[in-house]
């Protein structure tokens, strides 16, 4: 590893020659294809110019073959952000059929990509040779003369010429052996090497991916099975899936079978989510960290064994996103009856195996695994997950905010945050309509809710501070991890002694003028929140383009009670580098004029020490002194001015896990501390 001194691609506005660099950098992805492999991310955010504009690749998540069916995504990123950004187009576009092939590296490095041609080979080839080792197995020992057969160093039986014929014409699809690559002969006749059946196995399980994994495991366990061990899963007559079910059903599954579950005075459901009490981020596992397709495949057989025990399951199907353009097909598929357009809803895109009460000690590839937690919202923020890494990649930024939209005006206003920052609390606003209070996107089209309801923490509820979440606590809600009293069922939002992170979970049409469809507009406003248990960061400010990128891309929250178990230094719900979405986020601000300021546009400003944040002398409603964090510090001077540096410098030791692709006006958009 070593240093790059150079500019991230995605934060240059003009080269020298577009032409020179568009064909440097098309002739990388040609050098890589030449050995069988793309780079998957071949884009403006792992591109790195130099101050000779020589490009340089800083990043390689995954090994893809070219032989996958996606495997043009690197050509037609570079056409595609040199359209827009230089405004430059070139027919040279490579197509990977027309490369020759110098290497194999996606065979060395067992690349992921296959193809449903290969697999369908695959299948017919393992077909074939079972009853071609049937048909020497049955004519073993047997001749039509009466004689005794031949042995195998005499003359190879009919079927041994078959399975070697499909061996070769396997090994040759499969791409085992360099085209090019010479073997030596002997002079008078060509040796070739034999391969069992056992052995032919061994490598097809190792170098088909997904699929042939999954076939080779399924081949083990009929062998387990057919030698008498003991299937530990139910006989589909023993269990009941339940499809969908309606609300009244699942309350009345939910009293009957989980215990600890009641009904309120309300109507809503209590019930508990078990020892864990908060998100487990750190429990996940990062998506571009290669791992043997076996664990992936052991994972999920974990998790289905396990809900293969139970006596019911409840399967839900439902859509991430309201904007059809971008939606997701989801189904979840779980053991508790609490966890919750598809006449045409067809195969999922996505899928959720909650099996939350069996322990957890891997990852699974393909969907979302729940192991080791009944934690509802690891649920919503495993597929906010799916929806940062897919949105992007579409050109929609994804973002961890709340929205609602004005009555009249339709003004669309964003509320950036981490989990506990108020989002629900400000989106829930009286006198605007209601999109969504925790997860967006934001598309050409304007932004969309991705979610169908809402998960308000509860701790210290009042109808007097939050009238319409308290009163969207009824019948068709759930509420989790909140004390209750046994015989009034009257809920104490106060009390604190499960967990601090006490939630609710309702449809969002609970909200009264709530707007469905939930999609608006473009931004009108933009809102990042924090909680600063520091007391040192002013309660409000105004932040330029670039210091709205920072601040984004830090995330900070210096503490939120309770909402994630084990993790003291919370930080977003990102998948790619931050540096990316914060870059959209800066385009879509540039292209809609979206600020945060309405009445605050024309107020007088003073400038805020060391973190250089812009807070305003007056605001209509606020005493003036509550706006200055200094003016209503209640320890010394020497104490306020400690604790400003101290948490200055915590901002800069963090930012530096993201400065590596930051630009020097991100970077100088941070706090400053001067050295005395």
């Amino acid at each position: 590893m070593e240093y790059i001194k150079g500019t991230p691609l995605c934060q240059v506005d003009e080269v020298e020659d577009p032409k020179k660099l568009y064909h440097t950098l098309m002739n990388m992805i040609v050098d890589l294809a030449q050995v069988g492999l793309i780079h998957s991310d071949f884009n403006e955010f792992n591109l790195v110019l130099t101050d000779e504009d020589e490009p340089v690749l800083i990043d390689f998540p995954q090994m893809v073959s070219t032989s996958h069916q996606n495997a043009d995504i690197d050509v037609q990123c570079i056409v595609r952000f040199f359209g827009k950004r230089f405004q430059y187009e070139d027919e040279f576009v490579p197509k990977f059929e027309d490369i020759v092939r110098k290497g194999k590296l996606d065979v060395d490095v067992e690349a992921s990509g296959f193809m449903k041609k290969l697999q369908k080979e695959f299948k017919q080839f393992d077909a074939e040779i079972d009853d071609n080792f049937d048909e020497e197995s049955d004519s073993e020992n047997h001749s039509e003369d009466g004689e005794d057969s031949l042995s195998q160093n005499d003359e190879k039986s009919d079927s041994e010429e078959k399975n070697e014929a499909l061996v070769e014409d396997l090994v040759e699809k499969l791409n085992f052996e360099d085209e090019n690559e010479q073997h030596k002969e002997d002079e008078e006749s060509k040796i070739t090497p034999r391969l069992s059946y056992e052995e032919v196995k061994k490598i097809v399980a190792k170098r088909i991916v997904q699929q042939s994994a999954k076939q080779v495991t399924n081949l083990a366990r009929k062998a387990k099975h057919a030698k008498g061990v003991k299937k530990t899963a139910l006989s589909p007559k023993d269990y009941n899936i339940i499809r969908n079910a309606q609300v009244a059903k699942l309350y009345e599954d939910a009293i009957l079978y989980e215990p600890g579950t009641a009904i309120t005075s309300t109507g809503a459901l209590v019930t508990s989510s078990g020892a864990k009490k908060g998100r487990s981020p750190t429990d996940k596992r990062p998506v571009n960290i290669k791992i043997d397709e076996n664990v992936f495949m052991i994972n999920r057989e974990r998790a289905v064994d396990y809900l293969n025990t139970k006596p019911r399951l409840y399967v839900f199907d439902g859509y991430a996103g309201w904007d059809p353009k971008y939606r997701i097909k989801v189904r979840i598929i779980c053991a508790r009856a609490y966890h919750e357009e598809l006449k045409s809803f067809g195969t999922p895109d996505f899928t959720i195996i909650n099996a939350g009460e069996f322990p957890c000690n891997r990852y699974t590839m393909g969907m979302t695994i729940i192991l080791g937690t009944q934690y509802a919202g690891e649920m919503k923020k495993g597929i906010f997950t799916v929806m940062h890494y897919l949105m992007p990649k579409a050109g929609v930024l994804s973002l961890h905010s709340s929205a609602n939209e004005g009555i009249k005006d339709k003004d669309v206003s964003l509320f950036f945050g981490l989990s506990g920052t108020g989002k629900t609390t400000l989106s829930a606003d009286p006198h605007r309509s209601l999109i969504g209070d925790d997860e967006h996107c934001w598309s050409h089209d304007g932004i969309f809710n991705i979610e169908g309801g809402c998960y308000a923490k509860c701790i210290d509820l009042s109808r007097d501070k939050e009238p319409e979440i308290f009163d969207a606590i009824k019948f068709g809600s759930v509420l989790e991890n909140v004390v209750y009293d046994p015989q009034t069922r009257l809920v104490s939002y106060t009390d604190s002694s499960l967990t601090e992170n006490t939630r609710c979970a309702y449809p969002i049409e609970f909200i009264p003028g709530a707007k469905v469809p939930c999609m608006g507009g473009h931004p009108k406003n933009l809102i990042l929140l924090t909680c600063d248990a520091f007391g040192v960061l002013p309660p409000v400010s105004k932040l330029t383009t670039a210091q709205a990128m920072y601040h984004f891309i830090s995330g900070y929250t210096a503490k939120v009670a309770g909402t994630e178990e084990g993790v003291k230094e919370p930080a977003p719900f990102l998948v790619w580098h931050p540096v990316k979405y914060a870059t959209m986020l800066a385009e879509k601000m540039k292209e809609h004029s979206a600020d945060a300021w309405g009445e605050l546009a024309k107020a007088e400003f003073e400038t805020y020490p060391i973190f250089n944040l812009q807070i305003p002398k007056k605001v209509t409603g606020v005493p003036d002194h509550v706006l200055n964090p200094a003016k209503t510090w209640l320890g010394s001077k020497a104490e306020y001015d400690s604790t400003l540096v101290k948490l200055a410098k915590l901002f800069q030791t963090n930012f530096m896990n993201y400065s590596d692709k930051a630009s020097s006006e991100i970077r100088a958009a941070g706090p400053v501390v001067e050295n005395k």
